[in-house]
């Protein structure tokens, strides 16, 4: 947790259960960020990581990626188009292992890369 107190887990809040999570993160009482995940007993999937655009590009994506429990794998979806995201999750140790044609169904542009990242 960073010293300003921006983050806040909210697991037991939003999600019941032992195998999801997810933390906000707050400046001033609102909240700009979120992530969320789910896991196994190997793996944990991210299921969302967002963050407001003026508070981007700070750390906090970061810190809050850091935040998820530790399997022996992590696995997220990324947007094709979303060249930003894939360049985050890259630069965090993650590898494209394949591309998924039709993954988003109502967006426009619906594929989607599946990454990985091991953990020993």
């Amino acid at each position: 947790m960073r010293k300003d107190g921006i983050l806040q887990d909210v697991s037991g809040e939003m999600i019941s259960g032992d195998k999801c999570g997810c933390t906000l993160a707050y400046v001033e009482n609102k909240p700009i960020g979120l992530i969320s995940w789910s896991q196994s007993q190997n793996r944990v999937h991210l299921l969302n990581l967002g963050i407001l655009v003026h508070y981007r590009r700070k750390g906090i994506g970061s810190e809050l990626l850091n935040l998820i429990p530790k399997k022996k794998v992590m696995s997220l979806y990324v947007q094709s188009s979303n060249q930003d995201a894939i360049e985050f999750y890259s630069k965090k140790g993650f590898k494209k292992v394949r591309l998924e044609k039709m993954y988003y169904k109502r967006l426009e542009c619906p594929d989607a890369y599946f990454f990985e990242k091991y953990f020993e």
